[in-house]
């Protein structure tokens, strides 16, 4: 049977955590890890309703996209906002965890979805997103080891550039040392100069992956103290949250409003004019009327998210580029719905269920 844990780990695999908002909150939030697990929900909120649904179909988790616990909690009390959830939920024995920013950017995530239901091709992500350091590992090898030690760093993380991995640079040199009173040398002996055919292997390294590529290294090494540097890189956006692409064909922007809210199942607030030819979109769930100037940067003719503030569709339209806000969960539930297919494909031992609250309900507008 499967455990928190184990879901845990195939949700980050999913959703990166590197992917996330530096200040999100995402991963287990409440229960046990090595729960088992045989039920779960997956749904867009750990509502009132949602946990209510958990409760009464016997589920022992609950993966949702917003966090149940925004703030650090005082107390668990009943009626206290998210701490009645919280105390709801341990109350219940119910394990409860988060994808949110993190699932918003990853591959076939609620971004990658959304451009998909709007019939967008050509996609490629823009927009904003926490920068993380980035490394570049330095590590003399004897030559004739050097195939093994870059397959462990490769297997560790090291060497991934885009949708390619075991990235490396390597040049062959002369290495010399001379090994003092108690060394346990690998080649030579102790007090007499040594020359070796060695191999430099250079490989970017993210930072989340840093400790376990530097074990590895100690690992694998056949020197016993092996020589290497790490080098600090300009930071990188491991993946922006925002997808942009293109329509088969331009179309007014009355035309697509209509085809999103058909296409969503719900109302489409429009800002710019009706007749406008609209090819290029972007799009971004959720609350994400702060990314149109990304969005028109990037090409863009129109931006559609779940929410716009007044001040942003004024800014967006006096620079020529139109906006749509189709609503918070009909922009983010299709996205919902996918993780939980990746969840039962991934792990099938759970029987999972996707919660959609009835309208009115649970933030769902009608």
């Amino acid at each position: 049977m499967a455990q928190v844990a184990d879901v845990l780990r195939a949700l980050e695999a999913l959703a990166p955590p590197a992917f996330a908002y530096a200040n999100d909150r995402i991963g287990l939030q409440v229960g046990d890890p090595e729960q088992s697990v045989s039920k779960a929900l997956v749904c867009l909120d750990a509502s009132r309703p949602a946990i209510a649904e958990a409760i009464a179909t016997g589920c022992q988790l609950i993966v949702a996209h917003h966090p149940v616990i925004w703030d650090p909690i005082k107390r668990l009390v009943r009626g206290d906002g998210d701490g009645e959830r919280a105390w709801a939920l341990a109350r219940a024995g119910i394990s409860l965890m988060a994808a949110h920013t993190n699932w918003d950017a990853a591959r076939d995530g609620v971004n990658d979805e959304l451009a998909q239901r709007v019939g967008l091709t050509d996609g490629e992500p823009f927009g904003t997103g926490t920068a993380r350091p980035r490394w570049k590992l330095v590590v003399f090898v004897p030559r004739a080891h050097g195939a093994a030690v870059l397959d462990a760093l490769a297997q560790a993380g090291a060497g991934k550039v885009g949708n390619y991995d075991r990235c490396a640079f390597v040049q062959e040199g002369m290495g010399t040392f001379r090994p003092l009173d108690g060394a346990n040398p690998t080649v030579g002996q102790v007090g007499v100069v040594q020359q070796v055919i060695e191999d430099r292997i250079e490989l970017v390294v993210a930072d989340d992956r840093k400790s376990a590529v530097e074990s590895a290294l100690c690992a694998i090494h056949p020197y016993e103290t092996p020589a290497f540097d790490w080098v600090r890189l300009a930071e990188e956006v491991p993946m922006p949250i925002g997808r942009i692409g293109n329509l088969p064909q331009p179309v007014a922007l009355s035309t697509l409003a209509s085809h999103v809210g058909t296409g969503l199942g719900t109302k489409c607030w429009t800002w710019g004019p009706p007749n406008h030819l609209v090819e290029r979109v972007a799009v971004v769930g959720g609350s994400g009327g702060s990314e149109w100037s990304a969005a028109w940067r990037a090409g863009a003719q129109v931006l559609l998210t779940g929410e716009v503030r007044h001040n942003e569709a004024v800014a967006a339209t006096d620079a020529g580029m139109a906006l749509m806000a189709a609503g918070h969960y009909a922009t983010e539930q299709p996205g919902v719905e996918v993780l939980a297919r990746h969840l039962t494909n991934g792990i099938s031992n759970v029987a999972w269920t996707v919660y959609a609250p009835p309208l009115g309900e649970g933030g769902r507008n009608w």
